[in-house]
C-alpha cells in the first residue's frame, strides 16, 4: 500500500510521434519537468482568471495561451 507521503501527482498525456520527437529535440534533457511545471502554473492562472471562457479559447485554438491573459486584462480594463 502506498503511503500518502509517498504519493507524487503526475500528468500523463498521449503525444503524436512528431510531438514527442520535436520535444526530445528541442528541450534539453532534464528541463522537461521544470518547463511543463511552469506551463501548468500559467494555464492554472489563465483558468482562475478567465474560467470556462479561457478554457474554451485554449481548447478550441481561438487564441494562443500567451495572448489570452493580456486580452482578458484589456477586456477587464475596458469594462464599465
Amino acid at each position: 500500500m502506498i503511503k500518502e507521503s509517498d504519493y507524487i501527482p503526475r500528468l500523463t498525456i498521449n503525444l503524436t510521434e512528431e510531438q514527442a520527437l520535436k520535444l526530445r529535440t528541442l528541450i534539453p534533457w532534464g528541463l522537461q519537468r521544470q518547463l511543463f511545471s511552469n506551463i501548468i502554473d500559467e494555464v492554472i492562472e489563465l483558468l482562475e482568471v478567465g474560467g470556462s471562457r479561457a478554457l474554451a479559447a485554449l481548447v478550441y485554438h481561438s487564441v494562443k495561451p500567451s495572448e489570452l491573459l493580456p486580452r482578458m486584462k484589456e477586456a477587464k480594463d475596458e469594462s464599465p
